[in-house]
């Protein structure tokens, strides 16, 4: 962890990740009210009333997920899609970094990260309360 954090302060493109990071996390806090309930959050709404082990057709993580947000946060469609805006926002950060991994420079690890960011799947995804921004 140590080197990892190391090598985020050294790196000059950190910056530019994290600005992309922010503003997909932006664009999903800004419409995250515009769809209305997707027909599978009130699923996991109803799921997350009677936690379990396990369930037929999705993990106990969403559940278990969707339970913390309702206690903490609410119900709201804001609270709801905190978290998968979360995850598309750090999807966005791990790509360019992973494109530092693999030796792309500076504008390497930008285009990365911006095509994650403009990709319609990832938009679309992270915009609603699915398994899919998790895995």
């Amino acid at each position: 962890m140590q080197k990892f954090l190391s090598t985020l302060r050294k790196d000059e493109s950190t910056p530019v990740l994290l600005v992309l990071a922010s503003l997909k996390f932006l664009i999903h806090l800004l419409t995250s009210q515009q769809y209305g309930y997707f027909r599978d959050e009130f699923y996991y709404i109803a799921a997350s009333k009677r936690l379990a082990f396990g369930y037929v057709d999705f993990p106990p993580f969403i559940a278990l997920l969707t339970r913390l947000v309702r206690e903490t946060l609410g119900e709201s469609l804001l609270a709801l899609h905190l978290f998968p805006a979360l995850a598309g926002a750090a999807l966005i950060f791990m790509t360019g970094w992973m494109a530092r991994q693999l030796g792309a420079s500076r504008f390497g690890q930008a285009l990365a990260a911006l095509a994650i960011l403009v990709a319609p799947q990832s938009l679309g995804v992270n915009s609603l309360l699915t398994m899919d921004s998790f895995d």
